[in-house]
């Protein structure tokens, strides 16, 4: 740069010792030696160039700000709403060029933590990806385990109260489950939810039947209520933090409409669909 006095628009004490940042009347980055910068209120601001001094930095005026800030509160990452990753890879090419030449005072910060490269930035997302991958690996594994259990212990009731047809693995249920329009013998597709609604059903059910029991049979009663009503306060929680959907509707108050149980997205629909295609 040789032009003896550089207009400048605005300036700021660098990181860097001795140095001011400085944009020019173009919008140009540069690095000048302090005392070398002049403003008077009211005057245009320049710098004195005599001595050849003026250290071109950017043609990118957002390169400015890196200059002579201590940082952001945000991490690296989320600063990207404010910056691009074509601005952080020309600083790190900067700060691994030009900008070696002179004395850093502080280290630019995001989140308390120093700039990283591009490279050592995808680096660390790949390695949270990972992580979040092996996490939710160990979270479905545990969640499966934790539904044999419920399956098991939902038949183990069924068998117990009489109510053998709702087990899960009768070859009879999956037969007449064959028709369409009938969701409910389709027992092997039930989710949670599914068992915790009919659960519910169950217990109000045996809710009903105790109305008119007569002494007798209101022991047993209650026993099965007792059976189901556990069962639904077990798991119904489970059901509600993950949001497990239906596949089909119970006759419960744990019900949605039917068009958003699983059995009427998956048959339903798609049976509209072909009817439309054809």
């Amino acid at each position: 740069m040789n032009t003896k006095k550089v207009k400048i628009i605005s300036a700021c004490i660098s990181n860097y010792e001795g140095m001011t940042a400085l944009v020019d009347t173009e919008d140009r980055v540069y690095l000048g030696k302090s005392e070398n910068y002049h403003f008077t209120p009211g005057k245009e601001a320049y710098y004195d160039n005599e001595d050849n001094s003026l250290c071109f930095i950017s043609n990118n005026d957002k390169i400015f700000s890196f200059l002579y800030s201590s940082g952001w509160v945000l991490s690296q990452k989320e600063m990207l709403q404010y910056f691009t990753m074509e601005l952080y890879e020309e600083f790190d090419k900067l700060q691994n060029g030009v900008l070696k030449q002179f004395k850093r005072i502080q280290e630019i910060t995001f989140n308390g933590k120093p700039f990283i490269s591009l490279t050592e930035l995808r680096k660390q997302e790949n390695l949270k990806e990972s992580k979040r991958d092996i996490n939710n690996f160990k979270y479905n594994k545990d969640f499966n385990k934790e539904f044999e259990k419920a399956k098991k212990r939902f038949n183990d009731i069924c068998m117990c109260t009489g109510r053998e047809h709702l087990v899960l693995d009768q070859k009879i249920a999956l037969a007449n489950g064959a028709k369409l329009g009938q969701p409910e013998a389709y027992p092997e597709k039930w989710t949670l939810a599914d068992l915790v609604a009919e659960s519910d059903f169950q217990m109000n059910f045996r809710k009903e039947m105790l109305k008119e029991a007569d002494c007798e049979d209101k022991i047993w009663i209650r026993k099965e209520l007792n059976r189901w009503n556990n069962f639904k306060n077990h798991y119904l929680p489970l059901v509600k933090s993950l949001n497990i959907q239906l596949f089909c509707n119970h006759c419960s108050c744990l019900d949605v409409n039917e068009e958003d149980t699983l059995f009427y997205k998956e048959n339903i629909e798609n049976k509209i669909d072909e009817e439309e295609e054809l």
